[in-house]
């Protein structure tokens, strides 16, 4: 409105024949430079058409008037030096527009990378970097479409892994890679380590292998500038990115220079991320070795506890019961039994466990056919350890409704030198509960049941044998014995102070007892119990020919054993002061 009330006060309120011809005709140009500089430049040329009908309509009108003369020279003349005036204020006010838009796109630019560093330095994992990074460079600088490759574990590909614009969904779901090797922008910006630039249409560069490089535009067709730029830190190549434009020409040097600071700090914050990355798992795997040493430390303080209480113990019922039992509370597992191998070899019958469900099949007696049923049947058949991480998947598990709560399961063979005696079942409520290195310890607590096993059998095998032989050796000792005693008749003897004549009499009461009991008795105060109290007999004899008016007063009685057979009794008696034995 106000450049249309400039013109019409110019062309219409001034007065009849002012500036209607002459260099006064400039004063024109004050409403076109205005229309250039305050609407867009083109409105200079077409303000200029404008102003240039106003005149002439002007100069038609007032040229009838008398006494005003129009000299169509100098009006020709002004018109071209307002044509001039328009186009200088058009060249201008476009340079100025340009310059406006370069440094609002600089603006841009720069608030992109403030925006990517504030984004990329808060995050620590490469996913949260490249993803955000891609998208901002791709909405902040305007271009067509921005990846970002990453090369594979074998140095072959250069893999897309994140990418934005057009193409971006479809290129991530196929897995778009491009070969090192090849002749793209991409793969000469991993090869030579620098900026690769081409521009659709005009001379292509020439790669590492001497042959021209390509551009990839064959699934971004309106490609007209391709930028890769190869993300470094220190020697270490992270990957590339690589920058797609609709701008016929190259990429602007001061654009480029600030893609490179980006790019700068987006390697910085992956190498961040890579070596937190690493961090993460290094931690990760001292917490594994940890708790590894801890479960070792578990296994060998079990398999030393182990060891020491089956070598203490020779009943095999109780070796086999302690065994489950402490195998059970020193590792949480939900059943631990054990399997002994019947005299036929056909059946793996279960000795002992420790559950509630294990106690039910010992009740009824249950057994496993040896390489037809369950892990445990395999197992004793093969000799060899088995592990279900799964028993679900498990062809082989016996799905025993005592134990619902089994999800995984190993049995491991008991074996002494070449021969499987049973097998030890471990069950767990946990899937893939047991390693490779768990049954490695835990084949050397079975192991060591089977030689205690073995060294119980053979400890009660040697017990029985024996007892056979000290039975049979009684048998014949107290035959031959007898056969003595009844051929000899001096089989006792007497000492007194007057020598050592036969003894005749009857043997003590106290030798009965050592006889009966076949151990040592001691009797104190005989003459109480023998004489009465008053140091005679019981027949009031003065002792001649009677053994027993000894006057007594304490007694030992030890039987005579020969090979645990008792032949005889040995009998001390005091008869001057009580005495104490010791």
């Amino acid at each position: 409105m106000l450049l249309v009330t400039i013109t019409l006060y110019i062309t219409i309120i001034s007065p009849a024949g002012f500036l209607v011809a002459g260099p006064e005709l400039v004063i024109y140009a004050v409403p076109i430079t205005a229309a250039g500089l305050l609407l867009t430049p083109a409105a200079a040329i077409a303000w200029a058409m404008i102003v240039t009908l106003a005149i002439l309509i002007r100069a038609f009108v007032v040229a009838g008037m008398p006494g005003i003369t129009i000299n169509p020279i100098a009006l020709a003349l002004s018109l071209i030096v307002l044509y001039v005036l328009a186009l200088a204020t058009w060249l201008f006010a476009r340079s100025l527009q340009q310059a406006n838009q370069d440094l609002r796109r600089r603006i841009g630019q720069i608030q992109t990378g403030a925006e990517i560093s504030r984004v990329v330095t808060a995050a620590l994992e490469p996913g949260l970097i490249q993803w955000p990074a891609v998208q901002l460079i791709q909405s902040g600088f305007g271009y067509y479409h921005v990846g970002f490759y990453a090369p594979d574990p074998e140095g072959r590909w250069a893999v897309l892994t994140e990418a934005a614009g057009e193409a971006a969904e479809r290129l991530r779901q196929e897995g778009y890679r491009l070969p090192l090797d090849g002749t793209t922008v991409v793969a000469a910006a991993f090869t030579q380590r620098a900026r690769q630039m081409i521009v659709v249409g005009e001379e292509e560069p020439i790669g590492p292998d001497g042959h021209p490089l390509q551009p990839n535009v064959h699934l971004l067709p309106q490609s007209r500038a391709e930028l890769a730029l190869p993300l470094q830190v220190g020697e270490r190549l992270l990957g590339v990115l690589d920058v797609h434009s609709t701008r016929p020409g190259p990429f602007p040097e001061e654009e480029i220079e600030a893609l490179e600071g980006i790019v700068g700090q987006v390697a910085v914050a992956l190498e961040n991320a890579h070596l937190f990355e690493d961090l993460q798992q290094r931690h990760q795997e001292l917490q594994e070795l940890h708790q590894q040493t801890e479960r070792r430390a578990r296994y060998l303080e079990a398999t030393a506890e182990l060891a020491r209480a089956v070598s203490s113990l020779l009943d095999l019922q109780t070796l086999l019961d302690q065994a489950v039992n402490l195998i059970s509370e020193r590792f949480g597992f939900y059943h631990a039994g054990i399997f002994l191998v019947d005299d036929a070899g056909e059946w793996a019958v279960l000795q002992a466990a420790n559950s509630e469900g294990g106690q039910r099949m010992l009740a009824r007696g249950h057994k496993l056919r040896v390489g037809e049923q369950g892990i445990v049947g395999w197992v004793t058949h093969a000799g060899e350890s088995r592990i279900a991480l799964d028993v679900g998947e498990d062809a082989v598990h016996f799905d025993n409704p005592d134990l619902p709560d089994t999800r995984s399961e190993v049995a491991l063979p008991l074996k002494v030198r070449d021969r499987v005696i049973g097998a030890l079942d471990i069950q767990s409520t946990r899937e893939a509960a047991f390693s490779e290195e768990d049954v490695v310890v835990l084949q050397t607590l079975a192991d060591q049941i089977a030689v205690a096993i073995e060294n119980a059998r053979l400890f009660q095998e040697t017990q029985r044998a024996l007892e056979e032989v000290q039975t049979l050796h009684r048998y014949y000792l107290a035959q031959e014995w007898e056969q003595f005693t009844r051929q000899r008749r001096d089989l006792s003897a007497e000492y007194r102070r007057l020598g050592v004549p036969p003894l005749e009499r009857a043997w003590s009461p106290e030798m009965e007892i050592a006889l009966a009991q076949e151990r040592a008795v001691v009797l104190s105060d005989l003459e109480a119990e023998l004489l009465g109290g008053d140091g005679r007999g019981e027949n009031g004899g003065d002792g001649a020919g009677d053994r027993f008016t000894l006057p007594a007063r304490s007694a030992l009685a030890v039987p005579i054993k020969l090979r645990g057979e008792v032949v005889g009794v040995l009998d001390l008696q005091a008869t001057e002061e009580p005495r104490r034995w010791t």
